[in-house]
């Protein structure tokens, strides 16, 4: 029944302010080592997976796709991530999950800067993450919940005083590196959106990750 939840939210949570991209096959370089392997996530056969270094249960695929089991018994995300225009919008997106009785739990967020660093690989590129756990993940951008507090944005003429344009940090998949968030008018480019929980209640420590 969870699988089916999670699925039906997943795929509702679909705006049509998505871009056409292309998911990529992931580059790996066998002579780096890797972030982590297979053996630091159990599935929870929910369209969920438990990372066991921190105690954080993510979702497999990112909003706007839909999960489902293939016939080889993995996890399968289909379809495109939702590309969210601003951080507010994948704020809302999430709460908007939480708030949906069709979802398969009420405590989803967005993960903090260091959470989300935590699923990177840089030991692959394009994307940078081990898609045998997080499969289909697009080389795009991803938000953080943690805000950004940068400099002027010269780029756009700022006078010096204006840092609405900047509102999050943000991890571009396809390299792995971190970044400030710019709205997506702006730079015109994808800002998408995988969702984490703690698990666990009450919160253990290992699960209380700094932002």
């Amino acid at each position: 029944m969870k699988m089916k939840k999670l699925s039906i939210i997943l795929c509702s949570l679909a705006l049509l302010n998505s871009h056409n991209l292309l998911a990529a096959d992931t580059f790996c370089n066998a002579q780096i080592k890797k972030d982590y392997t297979t053996s630091h996530f159990i599935s929870l056969d929910d369209g969920t997976v438990k990372d066991i270094r921190s105690g954080l249960v993510w979702s497999v695929c990112s909003l706007g796709q839909t999960w489902s089991i293939g016939a080889n018994g993995k996890d399968v995300c289909s379809g495109q991530p939702t590309s969210f225009a601003t951080w507010q919008d994948a704020l809302i997106a999430v709460q908007t999950a939480n708030e949906s009785t069709a979802f398969a739990a009420n405590d989803w967020r967005l993960p903090n800067i260091k959470e989300l660093d935590s699923i990177v690989d840089r030991s692959c590129y394009s994307p940078a993450i081990n898609q045998s756990i997080f499969p289909n993940t697009y080389p795009v951008n991803y938000y953080s919940s943690t805000p950004y507090n940068g400099s002027i944005d010269t780029d756009l003429g700022g006078d010096g005083n204006n840092y609405d344009h900047i509102t999050s940090r943000i991890i571009d998949f396809n390299t792995g590196l971190e970044s400030p968030h710019k709205p997506e008018s702006q730079t015109r480019v994808s800002y998408s959106v995988r969702v984490v929980r703690c698990g666990e209640w009450p919160v253990p420590d290992v699960c209380k990750v700094a932002r």
